[in-house]
């Protein structure tokens, strides 16, 4: 019993429709909706309004006042009447003369339906206007003029009544309208897909590029570090380093024995009446030592020694002091290794500021440094683009679709996108 009663009540199936074929598909099922021959009927009935006003006015402009009337009512009364039904009669002629409609043989699309929907909302609109503008004229007639003013009264009620009536269609419109707007919002949701896959898959291939490019880059650094030149680069830095521990030693050497001559010279220079070859030793020893390509130093210790010998100088040790000054160390010797090790030194040095190998590694290591940065910005576009993709879906859109047609033409359909 249940499965024959189902026979009769079985739900309809649901039609697919491709998504390239909605708008179209949409357009014909409009025009099978009744608002079109609603629409179609609406005008008639306002042209036939307008006629019957255009002929009501005509009899009202006709229509003169009784003779009861003009033996009954103050003559400056009459003339107000008369007046106020003449203001009457151009207010509403002049309304019907503004009532302009588009004559088709059908109605059948939503641009139809949405100016048919506008002509009511302008028309509702000015009917309100007419009101307001008529009140006292309409009120003011209706003395002397009763019949003929209510009898034009009456077919602004019926228009009015009639624009209320299409009112009622305004939901229908605005939700195919929405219909229309749905689609258009789906293709460009898709467009926009569309546009960022292209996009995204245009910065995965730059992003590979970048990244090829970071690898030679990497490799060159590589190269460049196993170079024979890095390594020569860095011998000349150990053989640089050797000679600056030399030079340490001959300095270490140089202070250790001007250090322990530091007083003797100090009470020297107090008495001595020429200290000028003396006062660089006091301050920097080996610098003083360095810059006395004469050796004046060995005429001051030989004033030094007099000193100590003539008592002029008091010291604990003197004899210790006079061994060192009587037998110094062989200061040519030091000067000549000093100028040996300067030599070297410079070269050394010369050699170095003329590789080019470390500018090359620092200058591809700012390289690699950049590209890196550009990866990362590379990165940074195109997560923030996957993001906004995966945040684009058109299922809310295809599914309200589903569910106005499902309300407006009792239709079961499911939109199919590919």
């Amino acid at each position: 019993m249940f499965k024959f009663i189902k026979k009769f009540f079985k739900e309809p199936e649901t039609e697919e429709i491709l998504l390239s074929e909605l708008n179209a598909w949409l357009k014909n099922e409009s025009a099978t909706l009744p608002i079109g021959t609603t629409i179609k009927e609406y005008y008639s009935k306002i042209d036939e309004i307008k006629i019957k006003i255009k002929e009501k006015l005509a009899l009202l402009h006709d229509k003169t006042i009784s003779e009861k009337d003009k033996k009954q009512v103050e003559a400056r009364v009459r003339n107000i009447v008369t007046g106020h039904k003449e203001n009457y009669i151009k207010e509403v002629d002049r309304f019907s003369e503004l009532i302009e409609i588009e004559k088709k043989e059908s109605y059948k699309t939503i641009e139809d339906y949405q100016k048919a929907i506008k002509f009511n909302q302008e028309l509702d609109a000015q009917m309100e206007q007419l009101a307001k503008s008529t009140n006292k004229s309409y009120q003011a007639s209706q003395h002397l003029f009763f019949d003929a003013v209510e009898s034009v009264f009456k077919q602004l009620g019926e228009l009015n009544l009639l624009i209320k009536n299409c009112q009622k269609s305004t939901l229908q419109v605005e939700q195919l309208s929405k219909m229309f707007k749905i689609i258009k919002i789906i293709n460009e949701e898709i467009e926009r897909e569309k546009d960022f896959k292209e996009d995204i898959k245009r910065i995965k291939e730059a992003l590979e590029v970048k990244n090829h490019q970071l690898d030679s880059l990497e490799k060159e650094l590589d190269e460049l570090k196993l170079s024979d030149d890095f390594k020569t680069y860095h011998e000349l830095l150990k053989e640089k380093e050797g000679i600056q521990t030399e030079i340490k030693k001959l300095e270490n050497k140089i202070f250790s024995y001007f250090a322990k001559l530091q007083k003797p010279l100090k009470k020297y220079e107090r008495i001595t009446m020429d200290n000028k070859p003396l006062l660089p030793y006091l301050d920097n020893s080996v610098s003083a030592f360095y810059n006395d390509k004469e050796l004046k130093i060995k005429i001051v210790f030989e004033g030094l020694a007099k000193s100590i010998q003539n008592k002029q100088i008091e010291l604990k040790q003197s004899n210790n002091t006079l061994q060192l000054i009587n037998n110094p160390p062989n200061f040519k010797e030091w000067l000549e290794e000093k100028d040996i090790l300067n030599t070297k030194m410079s070269d050394i040095s010369e050699k170095i500021n003329n590789s080019t190998i470390m500018s090359n590694i620092e200058d591809t290591k700012t390289k690699i440094s950049l590209q890196k940065n550009k990866i990362e910005l590379t990165n940074q576009d195109l997560e923030k683009k996957q993001q906004v993709l995966e945040k684009i879906n058109i299922n809310q859109q295809t599914e309200e679709f589903e569910s106005l047609s499902n309300k407006i033409f009792q239709k079961k359909i499911k939109i199919i996108v590919k």
